[in-house]
């Protein structure tokens, strides 16, 4: 087993869990589904759009990924008997990242940050309390590896291309605040209720600084302007 709760207690069946775990539980398991379902939806519109063959193919690749992703969380909130029909068509927050990159040099940013991102989210649930949901992201964890590795070629390449950064940095002013809000709120109470169970283990706010620092040291690398700290005026 992978995980245990805050009182000690095993969690490997939902059979037996609280109501208050499995709505907390379900609640965060679709939030992740949906992230990754949202992520392949706007890439997907980049498949016939990208400048090359072989980068249609690699988008190609990513949002079957990032679809197998979402479809082995729906698997974990059906056996907590979740609707998840109502679930992927009703929740998914497909206005949150309007509008969607525009230009290349857009989605290649955002491809970057919110892969960089998922990754990190997802490494907040490879300890849930709940073992079939821990075993998930682990497996997860390891391809979200994978997607930032990739886009920072990507973003590398970009920059390599041309002394003249103005489109990448204005994409990174844009995009950095809108990413920057999917770890939810500072001093969240029900981040705070998510520690307790064990279903998450770091406070949004150090998620998101994780996150921010890991970016900002790689975008500075590439010559590329990121502020001390990140300002996130809303968060989901």
């Amino acid at each position: 087993m992978t995980g245990k709760n805050c009182q000690g207690h095993e969690q490997e069946s939902g059979s037996r869990m609280s109501a208050d775990y499995k709505e907390h539980l379900s609640k965060q398991l679709n939030k992740q589904a949906g992230g990754e379902l949202l992520g392949a939806y706007i890439a997907a519109g980049w498949v016939e759009r990208a400048p090359s063959l072989k980068a249609k193919f690699e988008i190609a690749e990513l949002c079957a990924q990032e679809i197998g992703h979402a479809l082995m969380i729906y698997e974990l909130l059906t056996e907590l008997g979740n609707d998840v029909d109502r679930l992927a068509c009703e929740t998914l927050p497909v206005d949150y990242f309007s509008p969607y990159p525009a230009t290349w040099i857009e989605f290649v940013v955002f491809h970057y940050l919110i892969d960089s991102a998922a990754r990190h989210l997802v490494s907040d649930l490879v300890e849930c309390s709940w073992a079939p949901a821990a075993r998930v992201m682990q497996k997860i964890y390891a391809e979200e590896d994978g997607h930032v590795e990739h886009a920072e070629l990507w973003i590398e390449e970009l920059c390599a291309q041309s002394d003249d950064r103005t489109a990448i940095q204005k994409a990174l002013d844009d995009w950095l605040p809108r990413i920057g809000k999917l770890f939810g709120k500072p001093q969240c109470a029900i981040n705070q209720a998510r520690l307790e169970l064990g279903i998450q283990r770091y406070e949004n706010e150090s998620l998101r600084t994780a996150w921010y620092e890991e970016v900002r040291a790689t975008l500075t690398s590439l010559g590329l302007m990121a502020p001390a700290t990140l300002t996130c005026k809303t968060s989901l």
